[in-house]
C-alpha cells in the first residue's frame, strides 16, 4: 500500500514537472491573441483627458493592425545559439515596426508608434480587445478585433527593440 501511495506522489510530481514556467501569469493573453493567424485589427481610438470637460472623441483607425506569434532570432554577438520570444508587428499602411511583447492578463507592453508605455486591458475576449494607454492626463483606449485576414505584406521594415 505504501509503495502504490509512493507511486502516486511521483507520478503527480512528473505531471506537474511537465506543465509550462508560466506560474506568475506572464503572457497568458499573448497565447489568446496569437491563436491562429494571429491578425488583429485595430478598429478605433477612443481619446479623453483626466478631468477634461470635452467629451470622449472615436476615431477610426486607419488600415491598421497587430499581428502577434513567436519569433526565432540566432544570437551573433554573444554566440548563444537561437533564442524564441513573443513578438508583434504593428501594421499602418505600408509599414511596418517589430517589437518584442509581454501581454499578461492586465497589461501588456509592446511597441506602438503614437503612444508610449503599458497599455490596460479593458475587455480580454478571444475576438475583441478594448486596451487603455495613460500618458500624464491623456486617455486612448484601442479597440481591436480578431481579423480572419493575412498579415499585410510591407516593403519597408523598421525593427525596435522593446
Amino acid at each position: 500500500m505504501q509503495r502504490i501511495i509512493l507511486l502516486l506522489c511521483c507520478a503527480c510530481s512528473l505531471i506537474a514537472c511537465n506543465k509550462e514556467d508560466d506560474h506568475l501569469g506572464e503572457n497568458e493573453l499573448f497565447r489568446v491573441l496569437e491563436r491562429g493567424n494571429g491578425v488583429w485589427k485595430i478598429v478605433s481610438y477612443k481619446q479623453y483627458t483626466i478631468g477634461g470637460s470635452d467629451a470622449p472623441v472615436t476615431t477610426p483607425a486607419s488600415d491598421e493592425y497587430y499581428e502577434f506569434y513567436f519569433r526565432t532570432e540566432y544570437l551573433t554577438a554573444i554566440d548563444a545559439g537561437f533564442i524564441t520570444y513573443p513578438a508583434a508587428n504593428y501594421y499602418q499602411g505600408a509599414n511596418r515596426e517589430t517589437s518584442k511583447i509581454e501581454a499578461e492578463d492586465e497589461r501588456v507592453f509592446l511597441v506602438h508608434p503614437r503612444y508610449a508605455g503599458s497599455w490596460t486591458v479593458l475587455e480580454n475576449k478571444a475576438k475583441h480587445q478594448v486596451w487603455r494607454n495613460v500618458t500624464q492626463n491623456n486617455v486612448v483606449e484601442m479597440t481591436l478585433e480578431k481579423c480572419s485576414c493575412d498579415a499585410p505584406t510591407v516593403d519597408i521594415i523598421e525593427e525596435n527593440g522593446g
